[in-house]
């Protein structure tokens, strides 16, 4: 992929070229090249793709992500001035049951 611009939920800015992904020209008009390059050199991209799977892993509790993301917005509403005094019953309640407060 050409090398990440923008950051997101997935952390781009924490991917490392080389390491978890291959980088490309913004016009991939290098892929055929780096194509021929794994191809040749498959233990090289084997760990390439060791990296990238470890990092997507972290995504993929659907429990930690939903979570993760009322703590988001509840932040986001902390900020804006918009909170209520107490925190919803729903995060309130999880964070009690998992010993997360």
């Amino acid at each position: 992929m050409p090398p990440p611009r923008f950051e997101t939920w997935f952390m781009e800015g924490t991917l490392e070229p080389y390491v978890h992904y291959v980088p490309l020209a913004e016009d991939c008009s290098d892929l055929e090249e780096k194509m021929d390059y794994y191809l040749a050199h498959p233990q090289e991209a084997e760990a390439i793709i060791h990296h990238a799977n470890a990092h997507v892993a972290q995504f993929r509790d659907a429990r930690r992500e939903r979570l993760i993301g009322l703590l988001v917005m509840r932040k986001y509403f902390a900020l804006s001035g918009q909170l209520a005094a107490e925190p919803s019953p729903l995060i309130r309640s999880r964070a009690v049951r998992n010993n997360w407060a």
